[in-house]
């Protein structure tokens, strides 16, 4: 093929992955194409300046907008912004994070069933059925039937095909075990022990978690987490929704990358557990509206403009061969139900984690691209999403980065009011992430770096090196690494407007719901980040109401494990069929007073 030529991929761990191209293509694209992850937030657009990576070989030269975007010191250690950067000849292209292994691995740790009623789902039974007799043949199926008689057979073709193959004449009885669901149906025959599984899927905008349940233990057997690579065309759902609306291969293009990020990770839960996709007998799925109509391929022009609505909230029942999940051809996949708006089946599953619903007065937040919120009245429930935008996952933010290997992850005030960091792996520090610019702003705000305005002060431009930069202050300057990490004016702007979506959308619904916060008994954090994020700073900061620490709960990956209880339990479904409709969703932004509120909680004071 002319113009032919091969690229090679190198990440942190010198783990090579060699493909061919040709010439003229931008290494965007190629990443993109290949599956491999892009850093950055404007999808491809070239004005984030995040999608760097280090080139070797042959490429175009560096232009004046892309050197705005670049130091000296990268430029002249070969690195490029992978939007810009077109291939002209054979090139190698350094990654800054592990892609080649995804090593984003958030465990569901420990999951413990505690449903009352019911058992678990799936018990194997010992049946004797008598062998082929040639003086009065009996099909098998009607033996099997009549050893199960208060069951229903719902056993393959395959299934059967196998059975007849041990069903030899001379043979008196065949001594199998029968795979029932629900105390209702027969779903495989076997010789030996049956394996049984389920896989409960959390589809985050940012990050997507699966994890492979034994559905006759009740116990997660195999967890992996992926990076979400509908990334690339917007880091927020606003940016997806746009996206899709201007393009009009854009829903084809989001599905097809929802589905090949889902049975990459449907292939690691089966290498990892030794099992075939024949032994997985049901999937849930829980997620915003925009990643479960997405992974349908249904329209989601409905969450361009209020009031937001989607072709579906209800739950739903779909196979998981008819949208291209690579599983058994009648395999069902059950989809939470969504309460309203951008407040989605996710937060549905994670209201299945709280044990008190009918008796306690709650705040649950679940904190990320798009916050949401539930508050709680003694079983009355009022729910809203919240756009923070991307600010807390590392987005928007001039040296913002994902929470990967060299990201500043904790800030602390030292005795001396200097800034003291912590940041991941052992290499250099290569940006910050959510939690590091949430506890950042905190320290800033704390030690009297800013003011409550979120303006820099005296003592700001006295110690934190901003002589040379006056709307920016220098945090680490690592020559060995060649690593500048600084944190702008409009970064705190930033944070401050994400804050102030999620504070005001609990204020609101503390209004609907006629609380104070006197008399909110529990709060509730959820979400990847909000299982990272220091209360403490957040309160610092005026992100979460000032309640009593001991008040303050981590449900970690709510969303995750409630996916899990409505994996195994169809009391669960139904809970959270019940939940979803009696749940009162409120559009912030249609409320007189959101305004008003919006504007006084940008601000610390």
């Amino acid at each position: 093929m002319p113009g032919e030529i091969k690229v090679t991929f190198v990440d942190m761990k010198d783990q090579k992955k060699d493909i061919w191209t040709v010439t003229g293509k931008k290494v965007w694209e190629i990443l993109t194409e290949t599956g491999l992850d892009v850093s950055g937030s404007c999808g491809g657009s070239g004005t984030c300046g995040k999608c760097k990576v280090q080139i070797m070989g042959g490429a175009n030269a560096v232009g004046e907008e892309e050197k705005g975007l670049l130091l000296p010191d990268e430029i002249k250690a070969g690195v490029r912004l992978a939007c810009y950067c077109t291939i002209m000849e054979p090139l190698e292209i350094k990654l800054g994070y592990t892609a080649l292994e995804w090593n984003a691995k958030t465990l569901i740790n420990d999951f413990a069933d505690d449903e009352e009623t019911g058992g678990m789902p799936v018990t194997v039974k010992k049946i004797f059925v008598p062998g082929y007799n040639e003086e009065v043949p009996k099909p098998i199926y009607d033996r099997i039937q009549e050893a199960l008689p208060s069951l229903e057979l719902e056993i393959s073709p395959h299934n059967i095909k196998e059975l007849v193959n041990g069903d030899r004449s001379g043979r008196p009885v065949l001594e199998l075990n029968a795979l029932i669901f629900n105390g209702r149906s027969v779903k495989r025959i076997h010789r030996e022990n049956p394996a049984a599984f389920g896989i409960a899927f959390d589809l985050g905008s940012t990050t997507l978690l699966a994890a492979l349940v034994d559905l006759k233990e009740g116990a997660a057997a195999a967890v992996v987490s992926h990076t979400n690579m509908q990334r690339i065309y917007g880091e927020d759902l606003i940016a997806r929704v746009n996206y899709c609306m201007t393009n009009p291969e854009g829903l084809e293009k989001l599905h097809r990358i929802m589905i090949n990020n889902l049975n990459t990770m449907i292939d690691e839960l089966l290498l990892k557990a030794a099992i075939e996709p024949s032994d997985v007998y049901s999937i849930t799925v829980a997620g915003n509206p925009i990643m479960t109509h997405t992974m349908l391929n249904l329209t989601i022009k409905g969450f361009g403009a209020v009031p937001f609505a989607g072709v579906f909230s209800s739950h739903m029942v779909v196979s998981a061969a008819s949208i291209g999940m690579q599983l058994g051809a009648e395999t069902p996949i059950y989809i939470l139900p969504s309460i309203g708006g951008f407040v989605g089946a996710d937060i549905t599953a994670g209201l299945l984690m709280l044990k008190d619903i009918e008796r306690e007065k709650f705040i649950m937040i679940d904190i990320g691209t798009n916050g949401e919120i539930v508050v709680g009245n003694r079983g009355e429930l009022w729910a809203a999403s919240a756009a923070a935008g991307p600010a807390f996952e590392g987005g928007g933010l001039s040296c913002g980065m994902r929470a990967l290997e060299g990201a500043l992850d904790h800030v602390e005030l030292g005795e001396d009011e200097s800034l003291v960091f912590h940041w991941l792996g052992r290499q250099g520090v290569k940006g910050i992430c959510g939690s590091g610019a949430l506890d950042l702003l905190a320290a800033l705000y704390k030690g009297n770096y800013i003011d409550g305005n979120g303006i820099f002060t005296a003592k700001a431009f006295e110690r934190l090196n901003m002589k040379e930069r006056p709307e920016s202050c220098l945090l680490i300057n690592d020559t060995e690494n060649k690593s500048t990490i600084s944190f702008s004016q409009e970064d705190i702007r930033q944070l401050q407007l994400a804050k102030s979506a999620i504070r005001t959308g609990v204020d609101i619904l503390l209004r609907q719901a006629g609380l104070k916060l006197g008399d909110i008994e529990a709060l509730y954090l959820a979400g990847s980040f909000g299982s990272y994020l220091n209360p403490l700073r957040a309160k610092t900061i005026g992100m979460i109401p000032d309640i009593d620490n001991k008040k303050i709960i981590n449900l970690g990956n709510a969303a995750g494990l409630g996916g899990i209880k409505a994996l195994l339990h169809e009391t669960q479904r139904k809970k959270a069929e019940y939940m979803a409709k009696s749940v009162r969703h409120v559009e912030l932004a249609l409320q007189p007073e959101f305004h008003d509120m919006f504007i006084k909680n940008i601000n610390f004071e």
